[in-house]
């Protein structure tokens, strides 16, 4: 954890040292696909029409099935939604960005904490995440990394097939909905589709979202307290279930060895060997084999 954060600090500081005075983000964060040059090219590119169409088909899906995979939603145009719309106009109007984006304040049961972009003008937020962030500080550094995704093109640039990538978000998507540690503790930024994108991918996003989200008047170094927080939910999480687990082990293994133990006296002490010790053993070797 302390390196993942330690990460996140250089990437935000690059961030700003990169996109306000121009100068070379370090090596170890870039390639060849990742230099200044494509940032800035991706930048002042438009997202191209077929890019468009697809993301609008994907929004259309959400809209008509409210679903997210095999998950269920609810499409909210409540004060949550009023401030998130805020945010991103900021955000967009730091750079210039005259297009029409569409927001999604996304709400589901159980809650989850998540936000992603499909690679056109269409930004998607969870309430699970909302609530929880404790600032439009922390805000628009997630929502900066998201529209990041978009405005640099990682899709195009990984030359992929975009809509194999939407296949993968709709997956990943109803997987999140299965599984309740996962489904609750998921939504880092971008979470559903992190999977897909490079890490060089994800560190440029944090770096043009800081980079964004400070030119909007925000303080993109909560973006760091956001990740923190997470990750520290994510640890909990983590060793709440690695004991569980353990425990639930420990119990299978006092059931087998209290099978083996009954076995072992009823074989060895014929005076023991009763009707109702027959029962007493075949029950907790069959509560043993139960749980194995």
């Amino acid at each position: 954890m302390k390196a993942a954060m330690m990460q996140r600090k250089i990437t935000v500081f690059c961030a700003l040292c990169l996109l306000s005075v121009h100068c070379a983000l370090g090596q170890n964060l870039l390639n060849n696909s990742h230099s200044v040059d494509s940032i800035r090219a991706a930048m002042n590119s438009a997202i191209p029409a077929q890019v468009q169409q697809q993301a609008q088909q994907f929004d259309a899906q959400v809209v008509n099935s409210r679903k997210v995979g095999n998950q269920n939603i609810a499409i909210l145009t409540d004060a949550r939604y009023y401030r998130i719309t805020q945010i991103v106009q900021k955000l967009l109007a730091t750079h210039g960005d005259s297009s029409k984006w569409t927001v999604r304040v996304l709400d589901s049961n159980p809650k989850t904490e998540n936000a992603f972009v499909v690679g056109g003008n269409f930004i998607y937020i969870y309430t699970g995440l909302i609530d929880n962030a404790q600032s439009d500080d922390e805000l628009a550094f997630v929502l900066g990394h998201e529209i990041s995704h978009s405005r640099l093109k990682h899709n195009l640039r990984r030359s992929e097939d975009f809509s194999n990538l939407l296949g993968d978000i709709i997956e990943l998507s109803g997987a999140m909905s299965k599984t309740e540690n996962r489904r609750d503790k998921m939504g880092l930024i971008g979470g559903s589709i992190k999977a897909f994108y490079s890490r060089e991918d994800e560190q440029e996003a944090d770096a043009m979202g800081a980079y964004i989200s400070q030119r909007a008047a925000y303080d993109s170094s909560r973006g760091i307290a956001f990740f923190a927080r997470m990750m520290k939910n994510e640890d909990e999480a983590k060793a709440k279930n690695d004991a569980q687990i353990a425990q639930a082990k420990a119990t299978v293994q006092q059931q087998v060895t209290n099978c083996e133990n009954l076995k072992a006296q009823w074989n060895s002490q014929p005076s023991t060997r009763t009707p109702q010790n027959a029962q007493v053993v075949n029950k907790a070797c069959q509560t043993a084999q139960n749980t194995t």
